[in-house]
């Protein structure tokens, strides 16, 4: 029996950006200049794909035809997943050079980073989680499929550097990060069609596919298949209790991966007798009557060499509104996703100030990967300089798994000293 992989899936996961540089809670502390944390947050979202099927395909339980025609039913011709997961640590100092008027802080982080995306038609979906059967006498589009991921890690050095003017606040803070990268994947199809005879006596496949991968035999946590360079900074200004106009750009850069690294093209038009499509959880299988006639009929381009890849490269700028000063806010954002399937997606945030020591709040979030989400945050300062921060903008997720495409959350502690 032989086995072609046709959709691939995958969890991946990213930092909740900008934790190293967040102020958060420091008023409380005058004096302490110095801050270390650990933050993660995680994101897997679809325009399709729900929440239930997600987490039984990747907890490899029976996908049963209610939670498959669940994501199907949601599917228009091309659709989208996307997911994210970010894990790191930071230690921020403050200069001996800051004033009342001008802090300056010097930070390092070290972050996990990863990024997936796919986009791809109903058909193949279709094909993949019910087989063939149902496109008996007519043909599949496995057309403008793509498939990419990319895991790395980060290490961090930046600046803060923050002024105070009456009531005006200026501030930016800037960075650079030494990558190490551990692997990646790209796959798309520009062509792809299957047809299936109405009497299932043969299947016609033609296929232009084209590929880029990091070396396969070197995959364990940590591996250096390649080495790159990436950029951030944050602006932001704003009047006390009036108004913050925050722009972030993250992660621009790029990685160049090894010679190790290879690259292949499939250009193929095929005719299979005697098939047999099973129904389909983890792959496609074809019977074929000529193991030697398929590998002829897709005969491989394969190069090994090195190649450069641009990281997804993130862009945000928001602007917050005080409606009650020392007691609420409420802020309008918009984010990009540069490298990436991500539409750009805008966001309200809202933030209660219960007590100067616990904040509260609403995500409303619409874009990206997927559509609308709602979720919950709270930051908490437990005095001692332990501040504890966490929330989900995808509460949603949780709740109505049947019915909601994204799920995710985030969580972070800060030591303030």
């Amino acid at each position: 029996m032989k086995k072609i992989f046709l959709f691939p899936a995958a969890v991946i996961f990213t930092v909740h950006a900008g934790a190293q540089t967040s102020t958060l809670f420091e008023n409380n502390y005058p004096g302490k200049k110095n801050a270390a944390g650990i933050d993660a947050n995680y994101f897997i979202s679809s325009n399709a794909v729900t929440t239930k099927f997600t987490n039984s395909y990747l907890n490899s339980k029976f996908l049963d035809a209610e939670i498959k025609d669940g994501s199907l039913e949601k599917m228009k011709d091309k659709n989208s997943l996307g997911s994210e997961l970010n894990a790191g640590i930071y230690y921020r100092y403050g200069s001996k050079k800051s004033t009342d008027s001008c802090r300056v802080s010097h930070f390092f982080s070290l972050k996990e980073r990863t990024h997936f995306t796919t986009k791809f038609p109903k058909d193949l979906f279709e094909l993949y989680f019910y087989g063939n059967k149902p496109f008996a006498g007519t043909t599949a589009d496995l057309s403008d499929f793509r498939y990419r991921s990319i895991q790395y890690q980060q290490l961090q050095f930046g600046i803060m550097h923050q002024t105070t003017k009456g009531e005006k606040e200026f501030g930016y803070a800037v960075s650079v990060a030494a990558i190490n990268g551990e692997n990646f994947i790209d796959i798309k199809t520009t062509n792809g069609s299957l047809y299936t005879d109405a009497d299932a006596q043969y299947v016609d496949m033609n296929l232009h596919l084209e590929s880029k991968q990091s070396d396969s035999t070197h995959k364990s946590f940590g591996s250096s298949n390649g080495l790159g360079a990436s950029l951030d900074f944050e602006f932001h200004y704003g009047i006390k209790n009036k108004y913050n106009i925050r722009f972030c750009a993250n992660d621009m850069g790029m990685i160049s991966w090894n010679k190790k690294s290879f690259a292949f093209e499939v250009d193929t038009n095929y005719h299979f007798e005697g098939v047999v499509v099973n129904n389909l959880f983890d792959s496609l299988y074809l019977d074929l009557k000529s193991e030697t006639d398929f590998k002829e009929g897709f005969k491989e381009n394969k190069e090994s060499k090195s190649t450069t890849t641009a990281l997804p490269f993130r862009f945000n700028v928001s602007y917050e509104r005080t409606l009650t000063p020392e007691k609420f806010t409420i802020a309008l954002g918009a984010e990009y996703i540069f490298n990436s399937d991500f539409k750009p997606q805008i966001s309200l945030t809202t933030n209660y100030f219960i007590s100067r020591r616990f904040h509260a709040g609403i995500f409303l979030l619409y874009g990206g990967f997927g559509g609308f989400h709602g979720g919950v945050h709270f930051d908490k300062d437990f005095g001692k300089g332990f501040i504890l921060s966490a929330g989900t903008a995808y509460l949603d997720g949780y709740i109505f798994s049947s019915s909601s495409a994204g799920q995710g959350a985030y969580a972070g502690i800060k030591k303030i000293f």
